[in-house]
């Protein structure tokens, strides 16, 4: 109710009052139409439609490099370029946050189920669980696969799933829950990649007697990461005998 009342708010409620709308021209008369009118109505849907786009492609720009670059940037692309879509554009960081969250997440979590189920072979599932700075859970999966796109193995980041106190059969069931809502063939699952804690052991025996109990066969053992366990010894190492350690070496 505030924010109807609002001198921004009831100007573009006016304005859509009294707008015009499209509306079905046979071929035949679109000749004779006048000035304005549907046309008028035609070119802001096609000015709207361009716009988007505009804003689509800088949000997958930032995405590839500095989120925080947009601050400010509406203001540049508007001295830079004269046109109208310039002014339209809405590029503040939250609304990019949102549009790629939101908007173009979904599109491209689609485009690459639809990619590993159309291989039709084996694909791996890569994860691994963190604590983020808000003490929360987050486990990261990414999927291996055969990808008939670039004729090669690919690795792409599939999802970030949130937990609280997250106990092994929890996450193997969030999991499984994931995979089959997004259509991904779980009867091509291949093996699980993780590094070593317990907890995960509990997830690969819970996603085998799925695939077991579904007559989806076995998963490939391939063990956990060596990497980790090396990376925590050096850790310990160094928090034991302090950061001059390598100097005594």
């Amino acid at each position: 109710m505030q924010h109807s009342g609002g001198v921004k708010h009831r100007k573009l409620a006016n304005e859509m009052a009294t707008q015009q709308t499209l509306v079905n021209v046979p071929l035949t008369s679109a000749a004779q139409l006048p000035s304005g009118g549907p046309v008028s109505a035609i070119r802001l849907h096609v000015h709207g439609d361009e716009v988007l786009k505009a804003e689509v492609l800088w949000c997958l720009q930032l995405a590839k490099s500095n989120f925080y670059s947009c601050e400010g940037i509406t203001n540049t692309f508007q001295a830079m370029f004269s046109s109208d879509i310039s002014k339209d554009l809405q590029l503040s960081r939250t609304m990019v946050s949102y549009t790629i969250s939101d908007g173009l997440r979904p599109y491209f979590n689609r485009e690459l189920v639809l990619e590993v189920n159309r291989s039709k072979l084996p694909f791996v599932v890569h994860y691994d669980e963190t604590t983020q700075a808000q003490t929360v859970k987050q486990l990261n999966v990414h999927f291996r696969y055969w990808s008939n796109m670039k004729n090669e193995v690919c690795v792409r980041f599939y999802k970030a799933l949130m937990f609280g106190h997250a106990e092994g059969a929890l996450v193997a069931d969030k999991m499984l829950q994931v995979l089959e809502a997004d259509g991904v063939l779980v009867s091509n699952l291949l093996a699980l990649v993780s590094d070593g804690p317990n907890v995960n052991k509990t997830i690969w025996r819970k996603i085998q007697k799925y695939l077991t109990d579904t007559e989806h066969g076995d998963l490939a053992e391939v063990g956990t990461c060596n990497i980790h366990i090396i990376h925590n010894t050096f850790h310990f190492a160094v928090n034991t005998f302090g950061s001059d350690v390598e100097d005594v070496l």
